[in-house]
């Protein structure tokens, strides 16, 4: 409906244009926007015609489908909105046609995000000095702390705007961009630097007023539950099917997702379940999910979640490489190849949130290219980098690759510690299922790595005692 009006207002687009289009947008734009600081920018003239006006309303409404259905409209609405701004004025939409630039376009299109950071800003510097748009602000929030913050600043601080945002949106009956706020929130804290109870507490917190605003946004929090269930439920067992209590009807859930073609709602499904199948060692469910996230990935587009797919597929696409298979052994160092250059770039601004993940994927792609004594070493830069983060999932998951690097080589004494330091950052996660599970299949290791241990104390005064420092952290040298 939107584009239609669009098309009789004089701004004809495609519902889904190729990216030659965005790419030309963009080069226009730049040109527009480099004879204009942004001093000059906040001082435009305003647009008062309501006919010009209503083309940026429209413009505006149109990014949330365009994004759910994984459409590269979303790269020129930003462009669009600007180009339209400098040409016929300032208005509140104009702090909108910014931060879509931002967002989308600079990010994701032109890797600028010191770009993305200045105009971002400057977004809300319009909205905040100048129109004080209560309207806009859950999703001015939502588009800083959900897509721009997090490959500049560490996640709590883009956190702090999108709580606001979501407050903000649910005061002024702006369910939509409050409950995307919702969904980043929750996805920076199950793939981010925080406790499983700390996630849960949110969950607590946000899903009893998410049940009545948005069953959409709801199902987000439902299925990271369900996740949850399986991290720390020890009589579940994977992959464990939760209990309608933790996630209402989950299989039709998920059908009617497929059938709306919800990508971004189904990309996180799938990537907390290659989450789960990586952390329990399941090969078979890492390969099944690694294909679906690859399937819905475009709809996670510059959000940290997005992030985090692309990471977890990258060391199940690793996992997948077979020598003796030449054509699909070179076809994914290709994909690991060129997944490491995006991971690689937002680590280059946000090393605090984004480095070990580079440096794991780039252990795993030295790993399956022979070179041995680089894969060693990544491995320990990539365990440190997300100790040092705090990101005890993915420390928990670097040391299993790495112990199950060296049982192919057959020094069960170092697979030893790698596997006892896995078992300790699931335990110091929250994820006691994974720690049981790791307990079970690697038993042998363990005690091998801790003879003073009490069999089936896990976590027993020996054991801390002897293997953990005062950080915390695995005593290699015992």
């Amino acid at each position: 409906v939107s584009l239609g009006a669009l098309q009789e207002l004089g701004m004809p687009l495609k519902a889904f244009p190729d990216m030659p289009e965005v790419e030309k947008d963009l080069e226009q734009v730049q040109a527009m926007l480099s004879e204009k600081d942004l001093d000059a920018l906040y001082d435009l003239p305003e647009m008062t015609d309501p006919a010009r006006l209503q083309v940026m309303i429209f413009l505006n409404e149109v990014l949330p489908v365009a994004y759910f259905l994984g459409s590269n409209l979303i790269f020129q609405l930003g462009p669009k909105m600007i180009g339209w701004t400098l040409e016929h004025g300032n208005s509140s939409q104009a702090a909108v046609g910014y931060i879509y630039y931002a967002t989308y376009t600079l990010t994701t299109i032109a890797k600028d995000f010191l770009g993305a950071r200045d105009y971002g800003q400057f977004a809300l510097r319009l909205n905040d000095e100048k129109y004080r748009d209560k309207v806009n602000e859950a999703m001015l929030m939502n588009l800083w702390g959900g897509h721009i913050s997090p490959y500049i600043n560490p996640l709590r601080e883009g956190k702090v705007k999108l709580l606001k945002g979501h407050h903000s949106g649910i005061e002024m009956g702006n369910y939509q961009w409050s409950g995307y706020c919702a969904i980043n929130l929750i996805c920076q804290d199950f793939w981010g630097p925080v406790s499983l109870t700390e996630t849960t507490d949110r969950i607590a917190h946000l899903l009893p007023r998410l049940r009545k605003n948005d069953q959409n946004v709801a199902q987000y929090y439902y299925m990271t539950q369900a996740c949850i269930w399986n991290l720390q439920t020890l009589e579940a067992g994977w992959p464990g099917r939760p209990p309608e209590s933790v996630w209402p009807q989950s299989e039709a859930v998920v059908n009617r997702l497929e059938q709306a073609q919800d990508l971004t709602t189904l990309c996180c499904h799938f990537t907390g379940q290659l989450t789960l199948a990586l952390l329990f060692s399941d090969d078979a469910h890492i390969m099944r999910y690694a294909e679906e996230v690859e399937r819905t990935i475009t709809g996670a587009t510059s959000i940290f979640l997005g992030t985090a797919s692309l990471f977890y597929l990258s060391i199940a696409l690793a996992m997948k490489a077979d020598p003796g298979d030449a054509d699909m052994h070179t076809q994914i160092v290709g994909t690991l190849t060129a997944h490491l250059a995006q991971l690689e770039g937002w680590a280059q601004h946000a090393p605090f949130t984004c480095l070990h993940m580079s440096l794991l994927t780039r252990a795993e792609l030295a790993r399956i290219t022979g070179q041995e004594l680089e894969a060693m070493d990544l491995y320990d830069q990539a365990i440190a980098s997300a100790r040092k983060s705090s990101f005890k999932q993915n420390e928990a998951i670097a040391n299993q690759l790495a112990a199950r690097y060296w049982l192919g080589r057959g020094k069960k004494p170092f697979a030893a510690l790698y596997m006892q330091q896995a078992w300790l950052c699931a335990l110091h996660w929250g994820a006691n299922a994974v720690a049981a599970h790791i307990e079970e299949q690697y038993a042998d290791l363990l005690m091998l790595a801790t003879p003073a241990r009490s069999a089936g104390q896990p976590g027993g005064e020996a054991f801390t005692s002897t293997m953990i420092g005062g950080s915390g952290e695995l005593d290699v040298q015992t």
